[in-house]
C-alpha cells in the first residue's frame, strides 16, 4: 500500500512538472491575427484574408477548427503535438487548401530575422489518446520556414492560407489527426477553444517524439493548464465535385479533312486524356502532333496547311507533342493532379505531315478539366 502511495505521488509529481514546463510554453497574441496567402506552386506569399469558415467556397470548407483563444504553444524542437477530431464535409476528399495559424516569437523576415519555422501533417483514422496506428497513414506533410513573424519580439498570431497546387491529397471524411512539429522553439500552433467548432475535437493532445511522428513514440496524453483550450488550429478546403470535365468537337469550315476524335472520356487532373486522329490530315501520315491553346479563334486560312482553329499568339499554345505514329493512335496527354486546374478552359487541334513535309490540320476539341 506505502509503495503504491509512493508511487502514485511520483506520477502527480512528474506530471506537474510536465504542466509546469507546458504553461511556460503557452503565450497570449499580442494584437489582431495576421493573414497570408502562400501558394506552393510559385512559393510566394501575399497578404491574405482571415476566412468566413463558409461552407458555401468552391472549394469548400470540408473541416474548420479555427476558433482560436488567443493562446499558442511552442512545441519543442523536434516534437511533434497531434491533435484529433472527425472531418465530415461530405465532398470528394481531394483537398485543395490547407489552413494553418501559429504563434511565434521569431522575428520577420523583412527585418533581417529568420522568420518562423513549423512543420505540419495530417492523418486519416486518428482517434487520439496515442491510440495504436494513429499516425500510421500520413496524408501529407508540409516543412515551412521563413515565414512571416514579429517585428519586434513580441508574440503575433499567423493564419496562413496554403495553396497546395501539385502537393493536394485525398482525405477521407471520418476520423482525421493533425500534428504541428517545433522546428525553431519560438513557433507552434494557435490554440482552439475546444467545442466552440462542430469538429470532434477534445481537451488534449498527443505528444510524439522524435518527429515525424511516423517513426518516434507517443510519450502521452496531455491539456494545457486552462480548461477547454487543447486543440489546435486548422482549415481545409476540397474540391466539391461540381466539374466533371467535358470535351466538345469545333470542325471548323470544312476545310481540314483530319478528323481529331474525342477522347474515351472527359479530361481530368492527374489522368491521361486519350484524343486521337482517326481521318487522316495528310494522305500518308508520317507524324501526329497536337497543340493545345487556352484560346478557341474563329478559322484562319493558312495557306498550304490548312484552318488554323486554336490561338498560337504567345503564351499560346502552351504545349505541343508530336509521336511518329500513324492515324489512330492515342495521344495520351497527361494534366497535372493540380486543383487549380480543375474547371480549366482549353482548346486543342491536332495535325500530320507525312514524308516530304507536307502539312494538314484537323478540326478542333475544346475541354474543361475535370476531377
Amino acid at each position: 500500500m506505502q509503495r503504491s502511495l509512493r508511487l502514485l505521488a511520483v506520477g502527480c509529481f512528474a506530471l506537474v512538472l510536465n504542466s509546469t514546463a507546458v504553461a511556460q510554453r503557452l503565450q497570449r497574441v499580442e494584437g489582431p491575427l495576421r493573414a497570408y496567402t502562400l501558394d506552393l506552386a510559385t512559393g510566394t506569399i501575399e497578404p491574405g484574408e482571415l476566412s468566413s469558415g463558409s461552407a458555401a467556397d468552391v472549394p469548400g470548407d470540408t473541416f474548420a477548427n479555427t476558433t482560436t483563444s488567443g493562446f499558442f504553444g511552442t512545441p519543442p524542437v523536434g516534437e511533434e503535438w497531434i491533435d484529433w477530431g472527425v472531418k465530415a464535409g461530405g465532398m470528394t476528399g481531394l483537398t485543395c487548401t490547407l489552413e494553418l495559424a501559429y504563434g511565434t516569437t521569431e522575428l520577420d523576415p523583412s527585418i533581417g530575422g529568420p522568420g518562423a519555422a513549423i512543420d505540419i501533417a495530417v492523418y486519416s483514422g486518428t482517434l487520439g489518446n496515442c491510440g495504436a496506428g494513429d499516425v500510421a497513414s500520413e496524408e501529407q506533410r508540409l516543412s515551412f520556414t521563413g515565414l512571416p513573424g514579429s517585428t519586434d519580439g513580441s508574440p503575433v498570431g499567423v493564419v496562413m492560407t496554403v495553396l497546395l497546387a501539385t502537393s493536394n491529397f485525398y482525405l477521407n471524411d471520418g476520423a482525421i489527426g493533425w500534428g504541428y512539429v517545433g522546428v525553431d522553439g519560438r513557433t507552434g500552433p494557435l490554440l482552439i477553444t475546444v467545442g466552440m467548432d462542430p469538429t470532434g475535437t477534445v481537451d488534449g493532445y498527443d505528444v510524439y517524439s522524435p518527429a515525424p511522428a511516423t517513426s518516434g513514440v507517443c510519450t502521452g496524453t496531455f491539456t494545457f493548464p486552462f480548461p477547454g483550450i487543447g486543440s489546435f488550429y486548422l482549415r481545409l478546403e476540397e474540391d466539391d465535385g461540381s466539374e466533371p470535365g467535358s470535351q466538345v468537337l469545333r470542325p471548323g469550315t470544312g476545310v481540314n479533312v483530319g478528323v481529331l476524335s474525342l477522347g474515351s472520356g472527359p479530361p481530368k487532373i492527374g489522368q491521361p486524356w486519350d484524343p486521337s486522329i482517326t481521318t487522316p490530315a495528310v494522305p500518308t501520315p508520317t507524324l501526329d502532333f497536337i497543340a493545345l491553346s487556352t484560346q478557341p479563334i474563329a478559322p484562319v486560312i493558312v495557306p498550304g496547311i490548312g484552318e488554323l482553329l486554336i490561338g498560337i499568339v504567345f503564351p499560346n499554345p502552351i504545349f505541343v507533342a508530336a509521336v511518329p505514329v500513324g492515324a489512330g493512335s492515342p495521344f495520351n496527354l497527361h494534366f497535372p493532379f493540380n486543383c487549380n486546374y480543375i474547371g480549366a478552359p482549353l482548346t486543342c487541334q491536332a495535325g500530320q505531315a507525312d514524308i516530304t513535309g507536307t502539312i494538314g490540320l484537323t478540326d478542333a476539341i475544346d475541354i474543361v478539366l475535370g476531377l
